[in-house]
């Protein structure tokens, strides 16, 4: 299920409000955060930061699933052509230049 989330707007956001003021704030649920008392500001920080991974996840796993349907989509496309007919046009091309190579385009 995509949200639609953006951690290009959320990251930005999560810098300004911690602005590096609480140094290196421990990850959310390890023995190092539970320690911590309750009103401790890192400890509300790291559920920032928590927050802010969650979203960049949500991001690359959004854009993953639109780079999927992309390859789908043009898997589904290139299994519609009809690649002899292509492949005998390019070589019915390259035959009529190689026997007038006077009416093949030049560039300025």
């Amino acid at each position: 299920m995509t949200h639609g989330v953006n951690w290009d707007a959320v990251h930005p956001y999560v810098r300004r409000v911690l602005g590096g003021k609480y140094g290196s704030v421990p990850i959310l649920g390890t023995t190092e955060w539970q320690q911590l008392e309750d009103d401790d500001p890192a400890k509300v920080a790291s559920i920032i930061v928590a927050g802010d991974r969650w979203a960049l996840e949500e991001h690359l796993l959004e854009k993953a699933a639109q780079r999927a349907a992309l390859k789908d989509a043009a898997v589904e496309a290139s299994q519609e052509l009809d690649w002899a007919r292509v492949a005998k046009g390019i070589a019915d091309r390259d035959a009529f230049y190689r026997q007038h190579p006077d009416l093949r385009r030049k560039t300025a």
